[in-house]
């Protein structure tokens, strides 16, 4: 029951790592299942990895996937004229295992290219974010661009302001690999800030 009391407070429920057979099947009440995905990679035993999304019964009328790519990586839509937005809004949901997991190493993508690449599709059609379990550690990493003003000299180039940004302070110092790639995912799809 804390379950479902919890559940509740939410509107769409973005569920990764699910470890999902083709034969499971997930029922939450008062939701209706956009989809779920199983990645069918079994380490041992069990398989690793799956995706799955949920909205609640009232909004399903306006959420639909838009995308589904093979990797695992889904892309929903929120259509703007059920929300009353001045836009549509995607939303780009993924898992990535870990880089150092027996998963990941079967896997044979790379999921920021992809994940970058759908970014830059998109946010030409509406607003755009990516959510789900990356497994990109930053610690302290400065997440914005710092401005070099060579755009002042650039008559070719408007200035744009660097916004001001405390700097960052995080309980996890620890940077991996798969934090660089989403800063730099960030750097490439946004010009000054993620």
């Amino acid at each position: 029951m804390v379950f479902l009391n919890f559940v509740n407070t939410y509107e769409i429920l973005f569920l990764c790592e699910t470890w999902l057979q083709e034969k499971n099947i997930i029922e939450i009440e008062g939701f209706v299942k956009l989809i779920c995905l199983n990645r069918n990679v079994k380490i041992g035993t069990r398989s690793e990895g799956g995706l799955a999304i949920f909205c609640k019964t009232k909004l399903s009328d306006g959420i639909s996937i838009d995308r589904e790519i093979d990797c695992g990586i889904v892309i929903i839509k929120l259509n703007h004229e059920f929300f009353n937005t001045a836009n549509d809004i995607y939303i780009c949901f993924s898992y990535i295992p870990h880089e150092k997991s027996n998963f990941y190493n079967k896997c044979d993508v790379d999921f920021y290219d992809i994940i970058e690449r759908v970014c830059l599709e998109y946010k030409e059609k509406g607003s755009f974010l990516v959510c789900g379990d990356l497994n990109s550690r930053i610690g302290e990493i400065d997440d914005v661009l710092s401005n070099d003003n060579l755009d002042l000299y650039l008559e070719s180039v408007d200035h744009v302001e660097t916004p001001i940004v405390p700097k960052r302070h995080s309980v996890d110092k620890t940077v991996n690999a798969f934090g660089r790639k989403l800063l730099q995912l960030c750097y490439n799809t946004e010009p000054y800030y993620c």
